[in-house]
């Protein structure tokens, strides 16, 4: 009995870490101000979408720690958007499409 719980406590962990692993994850691959000056305040971000298991796949940008975008990542997982900081800074994360509202 002990042997069938240990047996069935390593499937469980073993099958999240590798759900965990198929996660989708995005990474940023450029930040580009418009006209090659960071005293403006308009800038593209780019990035890609890895391990996407779904299309369309919405990706949520934060401008600044306020100012939120939406955008929709190709069936490739890319995508750009031109957006408004202040700062230069960005984050961004893949969003559930049940969490967009039309």
């Amino acid at each position: 009995m002990k042997q069938q719980i240990l047996l069935a406590l390593m499937m469980t962990t073993g099958l999240t870490a590798f759900a965990q692993s198929l996660a989708p994850t995005v990474k940023i691959t450029g930040f580009y101000y418009s006209n090659n000056d960071s005293r403006s305040n308009v800038a593209e971000l780019c990035g890609k979408v890895e391990n996407m298991n779904q299309f369309p796949t919405f990706v949520k940008i934060l401008s600044d720690e306020r100012r939120p975008y939406t955008v929709i990542a190709d069936k490739a997982g890319i995508f750009c958007e031109t957006i408004t900081t202040y700062t230069g800074l960005a984050s961004v994360e893949v969003i559930d499409s049940t969490a967009i509202v039309p």
